[in-house]
């Protein structure tokens, strides 16, 4: 009987071994730089217009602010992003048009509007000191204008990591690019700046298709991380955001759609 009990135990424990067994670990492609490069052009043209579901997070010293709602982007420089509580009561929307930036909160009756495309909202309000521009790209993994050169200064695999990290030495910042070798999408980047708020972290996870619009009408699809996390080194503010049902648009949205709409007894804060 006891040799019976020690048998049993042995096998449970291989079976236990063997079922918190590691998953395979990724493998180098031999992915090169310019394929990177290549992605993020067909990656930036095809999320130009976007529409989709959303859930967002921020996370900051002063305010917290989160919930379900809806993001429309329209190139080059249209946003609406409209965000309610679990029992759908609207609690924040924010637009940008032409320029101007409008971000209202319905319950408090204030209104914080930027004729510098948000940028003095972002860092101001916010503590986050990216522009929209900036923070539309890394939203859907691509590296921004402002952290984009025309090559590499360092490009190599990473076991310990299980991707290709490029690296970028950029007006004081080192930018380094975590790169899946199969899909060549970004799985993290990292900034590291000089000033204070140049530092900061996105993460990307939960990678599934998304449509991809082609001239000729038919759809294709590139892999979308439908999580995204931004993390400000100096501040500790946190941004995350979820997309649920992402889609790329051809016509573009009535301007009205991006138009601010303030009640009468709403505080306007001017930011510039």
């Amino acid at each position: 009987m006891m040799r019976k009990q020690v048998w049993c135990l042995t096998l449970a424990g291989l079976l236990s071994l063997l079922g918190c067994a590691h998953a395979p670990t990724a493998q180098p492609t031999g992915l090169e730089p310019q394929a990177f490069w290549k992605e993020q052009q067909l990656r930036l043209a095809d999320t130009r217009q976007v529409s989709s579901r959303i859930y967002f997070r921020y996370e900051g010293k002063k305010q917290n602010l989160g919930g379900q709602g809806r993001l429309v982007l329209q190139a080059p420089d249209a946003l609406r992003m409209e965000l309610r509580d679990p029992i759908g009561r609207l609690q924040y929307v924010a637009t940008l048009r032409d320029h101007q930036f409008v971000a209202r909160y319905p319950r408090q009756n204030v209104a914080y509007v930027d004729q510098a495309s948000g940028a003095a909202y972002l860092h101001r309000v916010l503590g986050v000191n990216v522009s929209f521009e900036e923070l539309k790209d890394l939203l859907v993994g691509v590296i921004p204008r402002t952290l984009r050169k025309a090559k590499f200064d360092h490009w190599e695999w990473s076991p310990e990591e299980g991707v290709y990290v490029g690296t970028l030495h950029l007006n004081e910042k080192l930018i380094e690019a975590g790169v899946d070798g199969r899909s060549a999408a970004l799985s993290w980047l990292k900034v590291d700046g000089a000033k204070k708020g140049d530092s900061a972290t996105i993460r990307y996870a939960d990678f599934d298709p998304c449509c991809r619009l082609e001239g000729n009408g038919l759809v294709s699809e590139f892999p979308l991380a439908h999580s995204v996390t931004l993390q400000m080194a100096d501040t500790g503010t946190s941004v995350s955001l979820e997309w649920q049902d992402v889609k790329s648009f051809r016509d573009p949205k009535p301007v009205e759609v991006f138009k601010a709409e303030l009640p009468e007894q709403t505080k306007k804060v001017m930011l510039n």
